[in-house]
């Protein structure tokens, strides 16, 4: 069962690993990590483990974030009308793998690409499923934000391109959380923005407002 021990041998790990495991204790940190514990503990997705991981589970373990899991992104050929289609899925949960309340948590994909004609290929695409609530992120970054939909409340959001005019293969998406309390409040320690490892397609700074579904706060 997940709780804060969790978060607690996350911030031993990174503290053991960044001296080489050399100690004692770090050498039985290192003995006892299996490879697939590597990837568990890797849970704000920048392929690293470090204190910003051990700070992400404590905010799961109080409920201010959302565990991101099964990401999938696929382009592909609608067979009716041969156009083509992009579909975006992910599951949010809670400590212990239950769905995330979707009144209470907001998803937002940045697709991004370094190349300028992939601004003309996202303005040009249709969104059946999900918001786009920036398009324009300054220069020499190009795409936009959206926010992605959750109807069932079975913690899986959704994003739908279609038709898309989108043919980059290589462009990157990254995730921004904002949550709320049963009140519909949300503040700084309920933000999280997870750019992945690869952050080449933000060569300049990103600088955005965006306004979540909670009236008078913006994110």
């Amino acid at each position: 069962v997940f709780d804060l021990r969790d978060a607690t041998y996350v911030q031993l790990y990174a503290l053991v690993s960044s001296t080489g495991f050399s100690t004692a204790q770090g050498k039985v940190v290192q003995a006892e990590v299996k490879p697939y514990m590597l990837d568990e503990m890797d849970v704000n997705l920048d392929g690293l483990i470090s204190s910003k991981d051990a700070y992400f589970l404590s905010q799961v373990d109080f409920k201010l974030m959302r565990f991101v899991k099964d990401v999938e992104l696929n382009l592909t050929t609608n067979s009716s009308s041969g156009q083509c289609e992009l579909t975006f899925s992910c599951r949010l949960v809670l400590a212990g793998d239950q769905p995330a309340p979707a009144g209470q948590s907001n998803l937002f994909v940045d697709f991004a690409n370094s190349n300028p004609r992939f601004q003309s290929q996202f303005n040009a695409s249709v969104f059946t499923t999900g918001v786009v609530v920036v398009q324009s992120k300054g220069a020499g970054l190009y795409g936009g934000i959206v926010t992605a939909e959750s109807a069932l409340n079975d913690g899986i959001f959704r994003i739908k391109l279609s038709p898309t005019a989108i043919d980059l293969t290589n462009f990157g998406i990254s995730f921004m959380q904002v949550t709320t309390d049963l009140n519909k409040l949300s503040g700084p320690e309920r933000q999280s923005a997870m750019f992945g490892i690869n952050k080449r397609d933000y060569p300049n700074r990103l600088d955005v407002t965006i306004t979540t579904v909670q009236p008078n706060y913006n994110a």
